[in-house]
């Protein structure tokens, strides 16, 4: 009986049988290789994290180590920042709802209208960036003329502060930028926590091919722990955003840092809390992170800082597009 049963069975179904074997083959297979390089890259962490400990440590005062001291210095990272007496000591300064929804609305209408493969470049690496990503100071006063307007007179104010490093009382906006940041999809969103290759410019340059050629957001917009230099300082604005808990700006006080900062004159930050000194040719560990300032922005809101500020893009988790205005200062 089961002979005859087995005799009549169609063909259709030994090839359903011979898929469904063959997809969970496949499976199998694909998920131990996805086993082997999570502990790969698990392992590669943990040797990192034995080579950092290794490392002397950067930080001029001691206290810096301490928890209790970390603690006190983040909650004067980001105290007084929306009030311009504080700029001289911190370097940056925060205006909530600077400009209107009506004038943001036309920002991003523009930014919006641009062709994916153009749009998704918007805030990489200017030799790779579309020149229509980067706004002329013509531009600025011919489409923007209230924004302009409300700039200037945000940066006669802090000029008048005092804060600027070689005492400057002039200035020019000549320049700018769209900045965009492109979330991919759950769970390919964490692939920066999980590869440290992706914040490599060789990484970076990669994925930029793949958007310019397919139009899909190979560029995630991700930056790391830098300074502009210039001088070129910046007024940050937020002109479309998700969340504002996401895709935020991690600032690092002048005040703050000289508190902590490294005892190593030429030293200079390199990723994930170390650092490097040219001339000595040797390496430290100084977590910045520590003792950041991260406001939580908003359509509309402005960050204004000078291109000495250290600064690092939060996440790239959510959406976000601001347009950067540059200032040169005499």
């Amino acid at each position: 009986m089961a002979k005859g049963v087995e005799a009549h069975r169609s063909p259709g179904s030994c090839f359903c049988q011979r898929s469904f074997f063959v997809a969970a083959v496949s499976a199998a297979v694909l998920s131990a290789w996805a086993g082997v390089k999570i502990n790969e890259s698990r392992r590669i962490k943990e040797f990192h994290s034995q080579q950092i400990a290794l490392l002397p440590n950067l930080m001029r005062n001691s206290n810096c180590l301490d928890a209790r001291t970390i603690a006190r210095y983040q909650n004067v990272s980001c105290s007084g920042i929306e009030n311009e007496k504080t700029f001289p000591g911190r370097g940056f300064m925060l205006y909530r709802n600077l400009i209107t929804m009506e004038y943001t609305r036309k920002m991003r209408k523009f930014v919006e209208s641009l062709p994916s493969r153009d749009r998704y470049r918007c805030g990489c690496n200017t030799a790779i960036e579309p020149e229509i990503c980067r706004p002329t100071d013509r531009w600025f006063y011919s489409e923007l003329p209230e924004t302009m307007k409300i700039l200037e007179q945000k940066m006669k104010d802090l000029l008048a502060t005092g804060g600027f490093s070689r005492g400057e009382n002039r200035f020019e906006i000549q320049s700018g930028e769209f900045s965009g940041i492109n979330p991919w999809s759950y769970p390919w969103q964490y692939i920066n926590d999980w590869c440290e290759w992706m914040d490599s410019m060789k990484s970076q340059h990669f994925r930029v091919w793949i958007t310019k050629w397919t139009g899909l957001p190979g560029h995630q917009g991700r930056h790391g722990w830098h300074q502009d230099g210039g001088p070129i300082h910046k007024f940050f604005l937020i002109i479309r955003k998700e969340d504002p808990k996401h895709a935020n700006l991690k600032m690092m006080p002048f005040d703050v840092f000289n508190r902590c900062k490294p005892k190593v004159d030429d030293a200079e930050y390199r990723s994930k809390g170390v650092w490097a000194s040219p001339k000595r040719g040797k390496h430290y560990y100084f977590d910045i992170e520590t003792i950041m300032c991260l406001p939580e922005l908003e359509v509309g809101d402005v960050i204004f800082f000078r291109e000495d500020v250290y600064h690092d893009t939060q996440d790239v988790l959510k959406d976000r597009m601001a347009l950067i205005f540059n200032v040169v200062t005499s």
